[in-house]
């Protein structure tokens, strides 16, 4: 019995040793796994951040301040414009604007003289 006890012995030691390789073995994965998900997590929440910046292209809708539109009142004209002698003057203007317009200011002495001479290139 004693050979049994000791071989009982060592199996209970080997069934340790492969108990404490076991766990650590399961906490690495753990731990890699947890590395790896802190890596996801700060990949996408700096892709969101990205995202989120507001583009420069962008160009800001301005509207323009609103109009109040009025009515405005009816000009007086001046006492001036009514008068018989500004009407006169303006009378006047016009008459002179008209001569100058149909003024012929051209002198016939030098216009180029008319020639009605055949010109034959061909002998």
């Amino acid at each position: 019995m004693e050979l049994e006890s000791q071989e009982g012995l060592k199996s209970q030691e080997n069934s340790t040793r492969k108990n404490n390789f076991l766990l650590s073995k399961n906490v690495t994965l753990i731990l890699l796994s947890l590395l790896l998900l802190l890596i996801i997590t700060i990949t996408v929440s700096f892709l969101n951040t990205s995202k989120n910046k507001a583009p420069e292209n962008l160009i800001p809708i301005v509207t323009p301040p609103i109009v109040i539109i009025t009515a405005t009142p009816k000009p007086v004209p001046s006492d001036w414009a009514s008068s018989s002698a500004i009407l006169k003057i303006e009378n006047d203007n016009r008459n002179v604007k008209n001569e100058i317009d149909n003024t012929d200011f051209s002198e016939p002495a030098l216009n180029l003289p008319a020639i009605d001479t055949k010109v034959d290139f061909n002998k």
